[in-house]
């Protein structure tokens, strides 16, 4: 999280692939999916990634948050990003 407040391209990349490897080794650990939805987040307002793949890779990775865990408040967060910038 640390790596995505950074915002910079490099930051984003770093906490893209850190998270990648946490949900690899932890499938069920919600928190690294909405996580991994907050970096996507940036990545797609700075037009650092593909918008309509990306927007797609953030609503899965909410819906897997939020499907282990539906009280999860950081994926909340992160759908609420999604609706507010992207849908």
């Amino acid at each position: 999280l640390h790596l995505r407040n950074d915002l910079s391209a490099d930051a984003l990349v770093q906490a893209t692939n850190l998270l990648d490897r946490v949900i690899e080794i932890a499938p069920r650990f919600a928190p690294a999916y909405a996580a991994r939805a907050s970096v996507i987040a940036p990545q797609i307002y700075f037009r650092q990634v593909p918008r309509d793949q990306s927007v797609e890779a953030m609503r899965r990775a909410i819906a897997r948050a939020l499907e282990l865990d539906p009280q999860l408040g950081e994926a909340h967060v992160s759908q609420g990003i999604l609706q507010l910038f992207f849908d």
